[in-house]
Order: C-alpha cells, then sequence, then structure tokens
C-alpha cells in the first residue's frame, strides 16, 4: 500500500483542506492540572483525569480532521490548549508526522516530518514545561519546542537498535525504553533540557514497552513476564520479578495508583490475560483480575476513597467490569447488548467513564454505579476495516478528543 512522493504531496494538501472548524465556545486552555501529557494521560498511565472546573456528560462537536488513506491518527496528547497527534505514514512514504493543533478550533500551528515511524501503534507525544517529546523508529529521541515546532535536541539511544514506545516526562527528566537485540534492552533517563543521557538500565530478554512513573522516585518497566522498578534519580534496580514462562516480543504498559503497580500481561490459554497487582515498592505479588489483552485499563478513586479497576473482557471485548482493587472483586459490569463489543480502552473523566463501542458510538456511564449518561455518535466516514481500531479516546484541557484511522473529532461540553 505505498505511495509514491508526488502522492504524499497531494495527501498532506488535502489534509489540511478538509479541517471543519466549530466554535468550541470561551473556556481557559492554561491549567497544567487539565492537561493530558503523555499515554494513557499521566506519567502514572491510568486512564483518568480530574478537570478542575468540572466535566459533563453532554457534549457537542467542536471540530473535526480527516486525512485521507492510506494515512491515520495515533493517539493524542493534549496540553496548554494544543492538540498533538502524530498521523502514521504507510511503508514505502517518507515518515510520520507530528501535527500541533490549537485545540479550540483546530488550526494548525504547526508540523514536523519524520524520516521514520513515530512510536508503538498506538504512539502519543510526551509534554512537559512546553516541550514536546517524540521516540522514533531508530531509537532517537526528539525534543521540540511546543509553540513552534522547533528542534531543541535530539539523542540518540546507545546500542538501540529500534525505538517502539512512547516517553514519559517528569521533573526534568525524559524516560524511554527501546530494544537492543534478542537478550539485552535499555531503561533510558534523559536530562530534558539538555537531551544528556543521564543513566541507562538493562532489561532482559529484549522487551521493551512505555515506562510508567510514581510520585516516589520510581520509574517501572514491564516487557512480557518480566517487571521492574528502578530509581528514577541514579538509575539502581530497586527490584525485578520474573514472572511466569515468557519473555521477548515487545513491551506491556503498566499503571501506578497509590503504591500499586499494575500489570497487564498474556497467559497462555484463550489468548486472555490478567491485570496483576504489586506492591510497588517491594514487587510483592498482591493478587489479579481477569481483563483481555491489548485495551487498556483505567484505574480511578472514587468518591469513597475506594481504588478502582475498569476493564474490558470476554472473547471480542463485549463486557466492562468496574472492580475494587483491594479485594479484587467485581462492583459491576455493562454489556452492550445485541451482539456489541466494545473497541477500544476505557479512561474515566471526573467520575464518568468514556469508552467506544463497535458501532463507533461513545457510551457515556457513571463510573461508580454504570448508569449511562449519554451516547455520543460521532460521523465517522471510514470503512468498517479501516475503522477496525475503534475510536480512541483521550481527555484534556476540559475536551474530548477521539480518533480512529484518518478521522479526529473534537467535543467539548455544551
Amino acid at each position: 500500500m505505498g505511495i509514491g512522493h508526488l502522492s504524499r504531496i497531494l495527501i498532506v494538501a488535502a489534509f489540511y483542506a478538509v479541517v471543519v472548524p466549530v466554535s468550541a465556545g470561551a473556556r481557559s486552555w492554561s491549567s497544567p492540572a487539565d492537561d493530558a501529557v503523555t499515554f494513557r494521560l499521566n506519567p502514572a498511565h491510568t486512564n483518568n483525569i480530574n478537570f478542575t472546573g468540572g466535566f459533563s456528560p453532554n457534549l457537542k462537536l467542536a471540530w473535526s480532521r480527516f486525512v485521507p488513506d492510506p494515512n491515520w491518527f495515533l493517539t493524542p496528547t493534549i496540553a496548554n490548549g494544543m492538540l498533538f497527534i502524530v498521523e502514521r505514514v504507510h511503508q514505502g512514504t517518507p515518515g510520520d508526522v507530528l501535527h500541533a493543533l490549537r485545540l479550540k478550533d483546530g488550526h494548525e500551528l504547526w508540523y514536523k516530518k519524520f524520516s521514520t515511524s513515530i512510536g508503538d501503534g498506538f504512539a502519543a507525544p510526551a509534554y512537559d514545561n512546553g516541550n514536546v517529546f517524540v521516540l522514533d523508529g531508530n531509537g532517537v529521541v526528539h525534543a521540540l519546542s511546543a509553540a513552534k515546532g522547533k528542534k531543541l535536541w535530539q539523542t540518540k539511544l546507545p546500542k538501540q537498535y529500534f525505538g517502539w514506545g512512547n516517553p514519559v516526562v517528569r521533573n526534568g527528566q525524559v524516560f524511554v525504553s527501546s530494544a537492543g537485540d534478542l537478550h539485552y534492552s535499555s531503561l533510558v533517563a534523559i536530562d530534558e533540557a539538555t537531551g544528556e543521557i543521564q543513566w541507562i538500565g538493562k532489561i532482559n530478554y529484549g522487551g521493551f514497552g512505555t515506562p510508567a512513573l510514581d510520585s516516589t522516585g520510581g520509574v517501572y518497566i514491564a516487557p512480557p513476564c518480566n517487571y521492574y522498578r528502578f530509581n528514577t534519580e541514579t538509575g539502581n534496580r530497586d527490584w525485578y520479578v520474573k514472572h511466569g514462562d515468557c519473555h521477548g516480543g515487545g513491551g506491556l504498559t503498566p499503571t501506578y495508583l497509590n503504591g500499586i503497580l499494575f500489570v497487564q500481561d498474556v497467559v497462555s490459554q484463550n489468548d486472555l490475560t490478567h491485570i496483576y497487582l504489586f506492591d510497588a515498592a517491594t514487587g510483592k505479588e498482591k493478587g489479579s483480575f481477569l481483563a483481555n489483552w491489548g485495551l487498556s485499563p483505567a484505574f480511578y478513586t472514587d468518591k469513597s476513597a475506594i481504588d478502582r479497576g475498569v476493564t474490558l473482557s470476554g472473547k471480542n471485548y463485549e463486557t466492562l467490569t468496574n472492580w475494587n482493587v483491594a479485594t479484587k472483586q467485581a462492583i459491576w459490569s455493562y454489556t452492550p447488548g445485541n451482539g456489541d463489543t466494545f473497541e477500544a480502552a476505557p479512561i474515566v473523566v471526573n467520575g464518568m467513564i468514556f469508552v467506544s463501542d463497535g458501532r463507533h458510538d461513545i457510551i457515556v456511564m457513571d463510573a461508580d454505579t454504570g448508569a449511562v449518561l449519554n451516547t455520543i455518535s460521532p460521523d465517522v466516514e471510514c470503512s468498517s476495516h479501516e475503522c477496525s481500531l475503534g475510536l480512541q479516546l483521550v481527555a484534556g484541557d476540559g475536551a474530548l478528543a477521539a480518533g480512529d484511522y484518518g478521522e479526529l473529532f473534537v467535543y467539548t461540553p455544551n
């Protein structure tokens, strides 16, 4: 499905020609607490955010954007009134494109073309302190100015032949992981201001993925069946857990919440997985909960200070379950009915679950009770084959972004 250089130019031109702006209404776009700064919304990867100004289940389309085949969008990052999104380009073309769009109306602020792919199949740029960070397929980390797209620095990860994950940034450090060979990969800490490598942590068996951060100086990485915690300042390995009989084959994204590390990993039967729970300080296992592999869970703390998980399960992702982290017991479950399934990971916004189903509708539920509050139906144009990824959802700066293949929709409260 590769296309030539001239076709690429025509596609990019068409991309810019089909922006459909709609008034988003007046609001502030600059609260750092409302930013969705990395993959799964935050450095802990909880898929959960609480807007300081509240949020509503009743949303209107602010604007939409479409890029024709064969391109598609990956997972956006939303920060400081801007939306950053990678446009994936098929093999045989110049490479992926990072776009910076104004959140309130979709206006293109700048774009940056790369010579290769950016991150993994759900790649999200990382944002911090006015800068944007991406990891390309050659194992090079790029830092750009969020306002203008100006290159600040780029750093090649040593002895790493392939980069396929998402950067995570906090407190002046950029954390990335990448693959070296079948027996050795790395977790790397980079100085956010200079691009200088601060330390390199060895990961066994060639696995990699997106690191997760806690608020106490820990960074976690979870290749299949091999889980690690490193100290963010020194790079010392705090603990390592060999869990099961597998290795390599890519990377998974762990989640941290209130002293617990959650790891989604594969088991041998029926392609199902468990969410394994570990004491984040010691690595001691604290139980598991069944879920399907591939669609990220969400975790949040409810009004009664109970930590809850939101996961998808069933052969075709037909059941969404809300469960108690402490007891590992289901609180409630929801099935769309009529043979329908879920297509993408749920997110939790101000105590409401937003999740897309096989009809490309966005179902909004009360997270604590499971009551359906609203159904949003984007005007999806892609074919059933092209739409197979489902609507990937991200919430930031008081807005909800939904994207699938070459379509991007941004919603704000009525």
